[in-house]
């Protein structure tokens, strides 16, 4: 009976392989993308408008213009 040697890749420890490195790195990127973009948002926050203000303030400033009605002529 005559046995057959194939390839064995496991004479490397794992810390040496690159499919371990390529499994850990794809959650620690997302850790690393998400933590980054907490701290932008974090630094470029929206300017909040007081409830009262939202609706108050365009219409102190400018009045409503309301068009003028056009009397219509009655056809002949």
């Amino acid at each position: 009976m005559m046995s057959r040697r194939y390839p064995v890749e496991d004479d490397k420890p794992w810390y040496r392989q690159f499919w371990p490195w390529f499994v850990f790195a794809l959650p620690a990127i997302a850790v690393i993308a998400g933590i980054t973009t907490v701290i932008i948002a974090n630094q470029n926050r929206p300017i909040v408008v007081p409830h009262d203000d939202a609706f108050k303030g365009p219409a102190k400033t400018q009045p409503a213009r309301i068009p003028a009605k056009q009397e219509q002529t009655p056809a002949p």
